[in-house]
């Protein structure tokens, strides 16, 4: 009897090694899959131990382009990137990360800590993509862990459209005609300008021209508009109209929530940080196409306002993952969103991109980009005997 409870403990000691040491799984980077084959040929497939993606060492600091320092006398590794440093520890489950660049060192306590397995050094993924700012998820279906680099995708627009991001001042100008109309009542032109200064943003709105709805703004006093956003999260106008629709008083300072129109104090402050904003893809329905898709993607955006083409189709909009709204509310410029904040409280509705192009098949417009900075005409034409310009420069 002592023997068999001996072999049925053996059996299941051994059945539970088999589950935690699970069969082999994938993973990708940026759309490509990992051969974990060494130098000398072996090969030590990623694993799924206690439910977590553990991957050989050396490759996974390879691949996301880490020096590696292996000290065998405490078996701990250390891997540097740019001005990030991972310190990781065989059997230790704390883990160490420097960042040079906000001068901080903090540990972590890691789900599961680096084993050796097979003659190799097994680290748990997760931690090492997410300590390096990239983004990991899982596909069950593919039994692939995948790590998405949304700095390598910000390559894609870094050049094309790095004014669009980077933008000090945004001007637009919308001139609305109707045909229809004598041409002595059938004008009005809207311009908003935005500005990024060292306290925060100002954004100016005018309204000129001789149709009843441009008379309408300049004697309720919208004709002219200012107010400036401050990073210290105030907000002030000189506007009278303005100001008492707000319920505050003319030029006085008050604390503002940005949050209640979309907008945060502070802009993405690198293009990767854009790219992940106006995609907005959830992790957990991230799988082996999404980089694919996020590629096409970023490379169509690009290319439907810089391709040199006159003739922008609405069908250009179709996107897999990106939201086209996104491209202006996520934190492009201050300069745009103080523009866009001014309309949706001035005129109590806010206008999406796809709206101004509803009524239309296709799109005229020209681009240039020069010393000057990027000028953007799209002219718009209805059945109705309506025209709608709008100029958009962006310096």
């Amino acid at each position: 009897m002592k023997k068999i409870i001996i072999c049925l403990m053996l059996v299941i000691s051994l059945m539970m090694m088999a589950t935690s040491f699970a069969a082999s799984v994938n993973v990708q980077i940026n759309g490509e899959m990992i051969d974990f084959t060494d130098a000398n040929g072996n090969k030590v497939e990623a694993q799924t131990i206690n439910s977590r993606t553990m991957v050989p060492l050396r490759k996974i600091f390879e691949v996301l382009n880490c020096d590696i320092d292996w000290d065998g006398t405490t078996k701990t590794v250390t891997a540097k990137q740019k001005d990030k440093t991972i310190i990781l520890q065989i059997d230790n489950k704390i883990a160490t990360i420097k960042d040079k660049t906000l001068n901080k060192e903090e540990e972590i306590t890691l789900d599961s800590e680096p084993i050796i397995f097979e003659n190799r050094t097994l680290v748990p993924l997760r931690f090492i993509g997410e300590s390096l700012g990239k983004t990991v998820a899982w596909d069950a279906g593919n039994k692939t862990a995948i790590i998405i680099d949304y700095d390598e995708l910000a390559k894609i627009i870094q050049d094309k459209c790095s004014s669009l991001i980077n933008a000090s001042v945004f001007e637009i100008s919308h001139c609305y005609y109707d045909d229809a109309t004598p041409a002595n009542n059938s004008v009005s032109t809207y311009t908003f300008t935005g500005k990024t200064t060292s306290d925060g943003y100002q954004v100016d709105m005018d309204v000129a021209g001789n149709s009843e709805m441009a008379k309408d703004f300049a004697s309720e006093e919208w004709n002219k508009v200012k107010f400036t956003l401050n990073n210290d999260g105030t907000f002030v106008t000189d506007n009278y109209v303005f100001s008492s629709m707000l319920g505050i008083k003319k030029n006085e300072r008050v604390n503002w929530n940005f949050e209640n129109y979309g907008l945060s104090k502070n802009k993405n402050s690198t293009m990767a940080e854009y790219v992940k904003a106006i995609t907005n893809v959830d992790s957990s329905s991230i799988n082996i196409n999404t980089y694919k898709e996020l590629k096409e993607d970023l490379t169509k955006l690009s290319n439907t306002f810089l391709s040199g083409s006159n003739v922008l189709n609405v069908s250009s909009f179709a996107f897999n993952h990106i939201d086209f709204n996104n491209i202006l509310k996520a934190r492009t410029s201050d300069a745009i969103s103080g523009a866009m904040l001014l309309n949706q409280m001035a005129f109590r509705f806010s206008v999406e991109p796809e709206d101004i192009f509803e009524e239309f098949i296709s799109v005229n417009y020209s681009f240039s980009n020069d010393q000057n900075g990027i000028k953007i005409t799209i002219n718009l034409k209805n059945d109705y005997k309506e025209r709608d310009d709008y100029i958009i420069i962006i310096k």
